[in-house]
């Protein structure tokens, strides 16, 4: 039996056979690889995308909160200037109107309360 199937192996159409068989199943492998790399593109593309749209996104944000930053440190600097006005308008007021050093009311102020 195994001489007649080596010599049917070893005959042109054997061989034949053979060939045709190894390269379909190369084809049917190739296939399936070729597949399976245009789904690794595929997801790679993806992803890339989605790293991009991600870092975009990012970009934007980081620019509006240097904006948003930029304002609180403008708005943050004219809340200090507006602090010190209000404490040379007091220190002036002060330096105007002295008080007692025991904090009672002088007699100008009792005449005024009873004049009203």
């Amino acid at each position: 039996m195994w001489p007649t199937v080596f010599r049917v192996l070893t005959s042109r159409t054997g061989i034949a056979v053979i060939v045709i068989g190894a390269l379909f199943t190369w084809h049917q492998l190739d296939k399936s690889s070729a597949i399976r790399r245009t789904v690794v593109r595929y997801v790679a593309d993806v992803e890339l995308a989605a790293a991009e749209a991600e870092n975009k996104s990012l970009r934007e944000q980081a620019a509006r909160l240097a904006a948003a930053n930029r304002t609180l440190l403008l708005s943050a600097q004219d809340d200090e200037k507006e602090i010190e006005d209000v404490k040379r308008t007091h220190r002036e007021y002060l330096e105007a109107h002295p008080t007692s050093p025991d904090c009672a009311p002088d007699a100008d102020f009792f005449d005024l309360l009873q004049s009203n």
